[in-house]
């Protein structure tokens, strides 16, 4: 998805200038933060060079990270459906709505997997 954020921030969509309500930054800063963040976790995960326990640290922090912001928002009564799939939801033809639920399951998926890869690789 950090692809799809960067696709998204280079577009000229007014939500973009929205100040980020926990952050207080533009939301096109924002992605391309959060877009920086996944990508470097994707290479890493790709990498031969790492060890199966780190590349599930970092599964999990990116995870627990998105997690944290979506609770956040939801603290701070923001409840404006996540559009951090960027254009993609649009192309797929889904809406903000289930996009959000869609994201909220990779999250879930990210966090889910990255806790069972340490654990099976610690039983060995």
């Amino acid at each position: 998805m950090g692809l799809a954020k960067l696709y998204e921030i280079s577009g000229g969509h007014e939500i973009l200038l929205i100040p980020d309500p926990i952050f207080g930054i533009p939301y096109k800063k924002l992605l391309g933060i959060a877009a920086i963040f996944e990508i470097g976790v994707a290479i890493s995960c790709l990498s031969l060079k790492l060890c199966n326990n780190t590349k599930a640290i970092c599964l999990i922090v990116l995870g627990n990270t998105l997690a944290a912001y979506r609770a956040g928002l939801w603290a701070v009564g923001w409840d404006i459906p996540c559009s951090c799939m960027g254009g993609l939801a649009d192309g797929l033809g889904l809406s903000l709505e289930s996009a959000s639920r869609i994201s909220l399951g990779v999250i879930i998926y990210l966090i889910t997997g990255g806790y069972l890869t340490l654990f099976i690789k610690n039983q060995d």
